[in-house]
């Protein structure tokens, strides 16, 4: 039997596996404009993204907490850039 909480978690899985597929093609559209195959980009702005993240200062947040959220989100992070760097070496004709 699932509670309340286990529901929240399933939903909350759900959400971030949808908005996974729509923030990889995104990144594949933007890469692509760029011109030059856009890998380019794509490094440079995962780059910045990843230390933007490791900046962030939680407030309220035990450093324990804060450090396993960031890390969590740097990985999910990184799937999301890994993803977007395999659709735009397939090419186009692949998405």
């Amino acid at each position: 039997m699932s509670g309340p909480v286990d529901k929240q978690k399933q939903m909350l899985g759900l959400c971030v596996l949808l908005l996974k597929g729509m923030l990889e093609q995104t990144l594949v559209e933007a890469a692509r404009s760029k011109g030059d195959g856009g890998a380019s980009w794509l490094d440079e702005y995962e780059a910045e993204l990843v230390l933007d993240v490791k900046q962030t200062v939680g407030q309220g947040i035990a450093i324990e907490d804060e450090a396993a959220h960031i890390g969590g989100f740097l990985q999910l992070l990184q799937l999301i850039f890994e993803g977007a760097s395999r659709s735009l070496a397939e090419g186009p004709d692949r998405d």
